[in-house]
């Protein structure tokens, strides 16, 4: 029950503050649907362990961490959490309702980075050649002529790869800032998703571990 308080108390503060708005990737997905109800974090975002007016009372926690085991409907955590208050406690926890979605949409960008470097790489090699042939241009001889619009073909060439690379490189860009919103970290095997978010304390316990509710994402 002090929990549903709680809830509440953010959703109406949230009313006072529709205006908050940051650029931390933990407060990424400001709405969710906890046990039914709808919640408006931006309040608590906006006075997260600041000297305006901090929240210090709040079932809410953030979770950083990684993903040590992925069930159905659920994740095991290996990482940490930070309440409101300050305390961190560094523990596996159970992820109800984890962000899938988020790490779907990681895994399609990162596979649509790779196709896009490696085709941009291709074109760049293909400049170069060109490059090199306009620089080098071939000698006439009695066996052999060269074209008389030689260096305009090669400067067209050169043209059209070129702006086949610019439109690359436009879509690299863009993939690259969606990317930059999805907190990863290193591994061996690559970028892999981070957890940094915030997520619901339920007061229960499975299997000596404290079960989160990360909600439903919505407006």
């Amino acid at each position: 029950m002090k929990n549903v308080l709680v809830i509440l108390a953010l959703f109406v503060a949230a009313g006072s503050s529709a205006q908050v708005t940051t650029n931390n990737p933990s407060f990424r997905f400001p709405v969710r649907v906890i046990n039914n109800q709808r919640v408006d974090l931006r309040y608590l975002f906006a006075h997260w362990h600041t000297g305006d007016k901090p929240v210090t009372n709040s079932p809410w926690v953030l979770l950083t961490g990684t993903i040590a085991s992925d069930k159905v409907g659920t994740w095991v955590v290996d990482g940490k959490t930070t309440s409101a208050s300050g305390v961190e406690l560094h523990q596996k926890v159970l992820l109800l309702n984890p962000p899938r979605g988020e790490t779907q949409t990681l895994e399609t960008l990162l596979a649509e980075q790779h196709d896009l470097k490696k085709e941009n790489s291709t074109l760049q090699g293909e400049v170069n050649s060109l490059q090199k042939r306009a620089a080098s241009p071939p000698k006439p001889t009695r066996r052999r002529r060269v074209e008389p619009n030689y260096q305009a073909n090669i400067d067209q060439k050169e043209t059209n790869v070129l702006n086949q690379e610019s439109g690359v490189e436009s879509q690299l860009s863009q993939i690259n800032k969606q990317l930059a919103a999805i907190p990863t970290e290193h591994s061996h095997t690559g970028e892999v998703y981070r957890i940094d978010f915030f997520a619901f304390s339920t007061g229960r316990a499975q299997n000596g571990m404290p079960v989160l509710d990360f909600g439903t994402p919505t407006r």
